[in-house]
């Protein structure tokens, strides 16, 4: 679907040039939201998420046998921010 002379839908949808890891600056509001999303993730009760951060592991949940069980590697801080601030389109963004 083209909406201009030069302009595509999917250069809303899929920035043409997404910046590298190394390029984002982690601030304030990252460990801000970092801060939140690990409290809030105290509060699972079923099945289990390990967040696995550089050399810091955290596990959330109730059940260590439960089926339903997810780990997540997290390569930057923006990652919680993405969570906090966008929800689960976010987290499927990051």
């Amino acid at each position: 679907m083209t909406l201009g002379k030069d302009i595509r839908m999917t250069d809303f949808i899929i920035p043409a040039e997404a910046p590298d890891l190394v390029e984002l600056k982690t601030g304030r509001l990252d460990q801000f939201a970092r801060l939140t999303v690990l409290s809030v993730m105290k509060k699972l009760k079923f099945g289990r998420i390990r967040m696995i951060e550089d050399l810091d592991q955290h596990s959330f949940g109730g059940d260590r046998a439960s089926e339903l069980q997810a780990s997540i590697r997290i390569q930057h801080p923006r990652f919680y921010s993405r969570i906090l601030f966008s929800g689960s389109i976010g987290a499927a963004e990051a």
